[in-house]
């Protein structure tokens, strides 16, 4: 989304690169939030390991991604927002029924928050399933530097989902590394095609090198989000024999299906392509797994 770049801040000639003195970046912690309570969520700089570089990011709360949000269908929370980034900024409820007053759409449902300002929202979820949210100010820089969380709604209908032992809440993003940074990006518009560029690097829940076991028998639910701007993504679990191959046991796994989730994956190794969510465009597949040999789901 493209604005007037004399309407916001900008950072001068370039978006700063250093990482010294920053934060480290953590994991997005489990944030389950009753009906009128009140999450404080800040936006700002965060030392972040890639690999063997260590970039500077930006971080809801200090994590990447942000804070996994768990709520009650039919509740409300109160979301005040500190901006402390390298541009203004909003929050988009991505998916979310909610005033529009608080939809986060910048110039025409709020202002912009500016560096160093700060905005309260009032989300409501009637609706069950996977959400997530993320800037709607230059989503190819800020959503590359990793400004997005997931949100899990729980049906008030007990058995709205079919029954899982454990659920995984993920996303799928990549970035743009050269010469042990993040790509520069233009801070007066968008650098490469109008929504971003795909990367060179994958992650998974923010990490290079993703992994989590499961019991053999366990049913777990993956809940997958694509944050990436451009880059649509294959996922896959090993089949049976792929797994016995490298001495693991099939995990088993179900999952959701909304406009950039991907929908469920079974231990017979199908593929299931996820796209950018509210693109309606996207490049081309990934042809790697999103889950790589080695960062599988199995014993």
């Amino acid at each position: 989304m493209q604005h007037d770049p004399e309407m916001m801040e900008t950072p001068g000639e370039a978006f700063p690169t250093d990482p010294s003195g920053l934060p480290e970046a953590t994991g997005p912690a489990l944030l389950e939030l009753g009906d009128g309570e009140v999450l404080e969520l800040h936006v700002g700089a965060v030392a972040k390991r890639l690999g063997d570089a260590t970039v500077r990011m930006l971080g809801y709360n200090d994590s990447i991604p942000g804070p996994t949000l768990k709520v009650a269908q039919g509740s409300e929370i109160v979301v005040h927002v500190v901006n402390e980034g390298d541009l203004d900024t909003t929050v988009h409820w991505h998916g979310l029924r909610l005033e529009n007053r608080y939809d986060g759409v910048p110039h025409e449902t709020q202002a912009p928050i500016p560096v160093g300002g700060e905005f309260t929202y009032r989300i409501q979820f009637p609706d069950p399933g996977l959400y997530w949210y993320h800037p709607h100010i230059r989503e190819d820089y800020t959503q590359e530097m990793g400004l997005y969380g997931n949100i899990v709604v729980v049906p008030t209908e007990p058995d709205y989902w079919p029954p899982a032992d454990r659920d995984l809440v993920l996303t799928l993003d990549d970035i743009l590394l050269e010469d042990g940074k993040v790509a520069p990006f233009s801070p007066y518009e968008t650098t490469y095609a109008a929504m971003g560029r795909f990367g060179n690097l994958m992650l998974i829940g923010g990490q290079t090198h993703y992994r989590a076991a499961a019991r053999v028998g366990e049913v777990l639910r993956l809940w997958l989000t694509n944050t990436a701007n451009t880059r649509v993504f294959n996922v896959r679990l090993p089949r049976p024999d792929e797994a016995g191959r490298r001495g693991q046991r099939p995990g088993r796994a179900s999952g959701v299906r909304r406009g950039g989730a991907a929908g469920p994956v079974g231990a017979g190794g199908r593929r299931r392509a996820s796209r950018p969510a509210g693109r309606a465009d996207s490049g081309a597949p990934d042809p790697r797994p999103v889950l790589p040999a080695g960062d599988r789901l199995g014993r």
